[in-house]
């Protein structure tokens, strides 16, 4: 596999789908963009033509998951990217909190809790409401972020014929309660209290007419929170790109809903979709193998990548009896191909 994948970098012009997925700037557009199909130069691209087709850098909103990925974005953009909103979510949160601080009732300088920070408050609720996680503040910090991820508050959750989230509901409430006093946030409520802001007529007024465009890049990561912000602030026919892959959707362990990209069509019914699935990265026996593996996910998008680069050798496979000699046998294949000129 080593001698059939090199960078996506791989210098190319635009084919017909980037360039229908760079220059449709209008309404919902659903980018399906499968690995190593130029999704960062699509993206770039995308806001270029947006900027050079007279649309203002400030009325764009481009979210993404990390900080790493918003300053590559940033990198590639250069001097085109001054004046755009351009970040993570959290960030966003964050910039979100501090301007409209007297609408959710936060002070003006808000402190964000840590994890640390974050573990000693609910340690401090866990020691003053007897419940079955004791003081297992690790599980009841991951319990009631994994709710709040799913747009669950503590009076949903206290009204739950359900015992745990009952129990959950009265820890959050006194969690919150807790945070309050303080003047503090944590991380999820740089997702969640956003959310309720958009709640203020005025506000949701205020940040459509500023954010008329908004691109969201690995949707597939998003959680309900995230969709439903989204959803809020830019409206059914509103001028929302995203773009990601089904397919590498891996992270619903901290809350991702793959839903939200499969179901994208149907929440912004007047969507446009664009699917690409010329891959630049990896010849075609790899493609083929994985391409005969992913087709047997059973919720994804039907699609089939097909090697910009064409033919290679045949897929190899190896078994090894542990770590050490599978690392052992992969470095020396890789000294063997840089010795034959790879």
């Amino acid at each position: 596999m080593l001698a059939g994948c090199g960078s996506d970098e791989v210098a190319m012009q635009l084919n017909p789908q980037q360039r229908a997925a760079v220059e449709q700037i209008d309404g919902p557009v659903l980018v399906l963009a499968g690995a190593g199909s130029g999704k960062t130069r699509v993206i770039t691209e995308r806001i270029r033509h947006m900027l050079a087709s007279g649309i203002p850098a400030d009325a764009i909103l481009a979210l993404t998951f990390t900080n790493k990925a918003a300053a590559e974005m940033r990198e590639r953009l250069g001097g085109a990217a001054e004046g755009m909103s351009l970040g993570t979510f959290h960030g966003l949160g964050l910039r979100l909190l501090r301007e409209f601080h007297e609408e959710l009732g936060l002070p003006g300088q808000i402190s964000i809790l840590d994890q640390s920070e974050q573990n000693a408050v609910i340690r401090r609720v866990c020691s003053r409401v007897r419940t079955q996680f004791g003081q297992q503040v690790d599980l009841v910090a991951s319990e009631l972020s994994a709710a709040r991820n799913e747009g669950l508050d503590a009076e949903a959750l206290q009204n739950s014929d359900n015992e745990i989230q009952y129990t959950l509901g009265v820890l959050m409430s006194r969690y919150n309660e807790e945070k309050k006093t303080l003047g503090a946030v944590d991380f999820d409520d740089l997702i969640e209290r956003p959310l309720t802001l958009l709640e203020h007529p005025d506000v949701l007024r205020q940040l459509r007419a500023r954010w008329r465009y908004a691109l969201v890049d690995e949707y597939q990561d998003t959680n309900t929170l995230q969709f439903q912000f989204l959803r809020r602030l830019m409206g059914a026919d509103g001028n929302l790109c995203v773009v990601g892959d089904d397919d590498q959707s891996i992270y619903g362990w901290r809350g991702a809903d793959q839903r939200n990209i499969l179901e994208f069509e149907r929440q912004f019914p007047s969507c446009q979709a664009i699917y690409l699935t010329a891959n630049y990265r990896c010849k075609a026996p790899i493609l083929d193998a994985a391409n005969q593996l992913i087709a047997n996910n059973r919720h994804r998008k039907e699609k089939q990548l097909t090697a910009a680069r064409g033919d290679g050798q045949p897929v190899r496979l190896q078994i090894f009896s542990d770590n050490e000699l599978e690392a052992e046998v992969v470095v020396q294949e890789i000294a063997r191909l840089q010795r034959a000129g790879v």
